[in-house]
């Protein structure tokens, strides 16, 4: 049986949709310094068929005019 999992995680928070929004996960994190690291650790004989990570721009960063 294949999960769908898509996650989005940004400086401050993780949202965790399963099988298309049918289980969905938010935390909002705190972490002490900047993270530059996932780690995806399947539990029992699950397994990771397909892994992407993608960019969303920052809203925050954009310049003044």
């Amino acid at each position: 049986m294949d999960i769908y999992v898509t996650a989005y995680i940004d400086a401050s928070s993780i949202e965790i949709f399963v099988d298309w929004g049918r289980y969905v996960f938010t935390n909002q994190i705190f972490p002490n310094e900047p993270f530059d690291e996932v780690q995806v650790v399947p539990a029992d004989a699950a397994g990771v068929r397909w892994f992407r990570i993608d960019s969303i721009p920052s809203i925050w960063n954009k310049p003044t005019n």
